[in-house]
C-alpha cells in the first residue's frame, strides 16, 4: 500500500507563548535536534516517503529548516560542520515535503489537517501524527512500521496508538474502550472522574485507509465546543469498520507542554549519556 504521512505544527503554541510567536512547538529543541527530527525519525524509519508539513500562517521556519541553501551550507561548511550539514540535508531529501498553510479562518482543532491535506493525500492510506506529541527512543521498527504491520496483518480499516497511563494523567486524554483488546469500540473524550477511566490514552498517531479525508470532511464541528475533533472521525470508523488497538512501547511526552518537554530532554540526555547536572 502506498502511504503518506501528515505532520501537524499548526497550533499556537500558547503554553510556551512568547517563544512561539518565533518558533513553532514542533521547532523546539530536545538536545540538539527540534521535535521534528524525531517525528521524521518515526515516518523514514516506516518507510514514507511523502509528508505534508501543517504549518501556522507566516510560519517559514520550518520550510528554511528543511531546505537546502548556498548560504547555509557556506556558513556551517566555514565553521567546520560541513559534513553534518550535508548528512543532514542528504537526510532530508529522503523525503518529499508538501507544506499546508493552515488558515486563521475560524477553524481549528485536530481534525482540521486531515481536512487540509485532501488533495495531498488523494487514494493513498494515511498517518496523522500530532507535532507535539514525542516518542523516545525513537528507533527501529519505529510506532509507524508496527502500525502498518498491524493493519496488514489484521485487515483493518485504521490503526489508531495508545500509551498506558495511570488514572491521574489519562484524564487529560481521549481514553481508549477496546473491545477483546484489540479492536477499537470507542475513544471517550477526557473523563471527567476515574470511573472513566481505562489507562489506555489516545496519543497522536493514526494510520487510515484511503478515503478517511472525504470521512472527515462529511464530519462538522462539535457542536458543544466549535471545535474539530478527529476522535469523531475516529469513532465513525469504528462504528462502520474495524480500528485496530497498537499499544505505544515506546516512553511518550507531551511536548506541549513545558514540563513534559522538559522531562524529554531529561530522557534524551541520560539515553545519549550525556553528564547530568548535579544539586548541591
Amino acid at each position: 500500500m502506498r502511504i503518506g504521512a501528515i505532520i501537524a505544527t499548526g497550533g499556537v503554541g500558547a503554553r510556551f507563548f512568547p517563544l512561539t510567536k518565533a518558533v513553532p512547538k514542533v521547532m523546539l529543541p530536545v538536545l540538539e535536534r527540534p521535535i521534528l527530527e524525531y517525528l521524521l525519525d518515526e515516518c523514514l524509519f516506516a518507510g514514507v516517503a511523502r509528508i505534508a508539513v501543517v504549518h501556522p500562517v507566516g510560519d517559514r521556519c520550518i520550510a528554511d529548516y528543511l531546505a537546502d541553501s548556498a548560504v547555509s551550507r557556506r556558513r556551517y561548511h566555514a565553521a567546520g560542520l560541513g559534513d553534518r550539514y550535508d548528512a543532514l540535508v542528504q537526510r532530508h531529501g529522503r523525503a518529499a515535503f508538501t507544506f499546508l498553510t493552515q488558515p486563521d479562518d475560524g477553524r481549528y482543532g485536530s481534525l482540521l489537517p486531515l481536512l487540509l491535506a485532501r488533495r495531498f493525500l488523494g487514494s493513498d492510506t494515511a498517518y496523522l501524527l500530532a507535532g507535539d506529541d514525542l516518542l523516545l527512543p525513537a528507533d527501529e521498527p519505529s510506532l509507524l512500521a508496527r502500525m502498518a504491520a498491524s493493519m496488514r496483518r489484521t485487515g483493518a480499516d485504521a490503526v489508531v496508538a495508545g500509551v498506558v497511563m495511570d488514572d491521574r494523567r489519562a484524564m487529560r486524554y481521549g481514553n481508549i474502550v477496546t473491545r477483546d483488546g484489540v479492536w477499537l469500540d470507542r475513544i471517550a473524550e477526557k473523563p471527567r472522574d476515574a470511573s472513566g477511566v481505562t489507562g489506555l490514552a489516545y496519543v497522536g498517531r493514526l494510520l487510515s485507509s484511503p478515503g478517511i479525508s472525504d470521512l472527515a470532511a462529511s464530519i462538522g464541528a462539535s457542536p458543544d465546543t466549535g471545535e474539530l475533533q478527529i476522535v469523531d472521525v475516529i469513532n465513525r470508523l469504528a462504528s462502520t469498520g474495524r480500528v485496530a488497538v497498537e499499544t505505544v512501547a515506546e516512553t511518550y511526552f507531551d511536548c506541549g507542554v513545558p514540563n513534559d518537554w522538559l522531562n524529554a530532554n531529561i530522557a534524551a540526555a541520560a539515553r545519549s549519556r550525556l553528564p547530568m547536572p548535579r544539586n548541591g
